[in-house]
């Protein structure tokens, strides 16, 4: 009797021992699932900061041009504004009536 009941006791810690065992792993399972899910997060936000930089760069670029073609027509204007000065400065260019 004393004998059936120690066997009975070892059994049933082999069933918890065994049940411990389970949950663990299962504990195991959810942190390598967390941990992944978090390599997955950083790898994004590792991504969308490559996206937000090279946006930024190509901001600067378009800026720069835009830079650039804003002189480049200053410079056409006083170009055309040069030329318009020369064309009515000379007496060939004004209207037969203007010349005295």
């Amino acid at each position: 009797s004393q004998k059936s009941e120690v066997r009975s006791q070892k059994s049933e810690v082999r069933s918890q021992k065994s049940e411990v065992g389970s949950r663990n792993s299962e504990v195991r399972s959810r942190k390598s699932e967390v941990r992944s899910q978090k390599s997955e997060v950083g790898s994004q936000k590792s991504e969308v900061r490559s996206r937000k930089s090279e946006v930024g760069t190509q901001k600067s670029e378009v800026g720069s041009r835009k830079s650039e073609l804003r002189s480049r027509n200053s410079e056409v204007g006083t170009r055309k504004s040069e030329l318009g000065s020369q064309k009515w400065g000379s007496s060939a260019m004004w209207p037969s009536s203007a010349i005295v």
